[in-house]
């Protein structure tokens, strides 16, 4: 799926969880070679679940690191080529 056709939905399922409506969870978006907001060296989980395992309790965007260059030109990047 094309990131531009995620977004929409993933935005309209953080509001509704920041308005606290029923039956609705976290988002987190993350984004594959970005050096924005990189996901942190303890990972993205800040709660564990009910059931034990490792969750978030919060929405939010991080950058998933890649071996390219960073803060220069992606051109050289292959990750596109993933989709």
């Amino acid at each position: 799926m094309l990131s531009e056709n995620s977004i929409v939905p993933g935005l309209k399922w953080i509001w509704e969880h920041n308005q606290g409506l029923p039956n609705t969870h976290p988002i987190r978006f993350v984004d594959n070679c970005s050096w924005e907001k990189l996901i942190p060296p303890t990972g993205l989980y800040d709660t564990v679940g009910p059931d034990g395992y490792p969750a978030f309790s919060q929405s939010g965007y991080n950058g998933f690191a890649c071996e390219c260059p960073p803060k220069t030109s992606l051109k050289k990047c292959l990750h596109s080529a993933y989709v």
